[in-house]
């Protein structure tokens, strides 16, 4: 696993296609901004153990975001 410091306007680029800004940052949260092709699929997975994050916010079963942008 490659771990890369960024500061807020810095970008790291993955293959010819996938580039990844650090738009902000504030305590332990960090809001980035993902330029890829539409076809790629691109999904946040949560660290958090889905059952824990369920009863957490009241839900059943494991959440998953689709970033994709129809």
């Amino acid at each position: 696993m490659l771990k890369i410091d960024l500061q807020p306007g810095e970008s790291l680029i993955i293959g010819d296609k996938i580039q990844v800004y650090l738009e902000s940052k504030s305590g332990n949260r960090a809001r980035l901004a993902v330029d890829a092709p539409r076809e790629m699929k691109i999904n946040k997975k949560l660290t958090a153990d889905p059952s824990s994050y369920a009863a957490k916010y009241g839900l059943s079963g494991e959440k998953r975001v689709n970033l994709n942008v129809d």
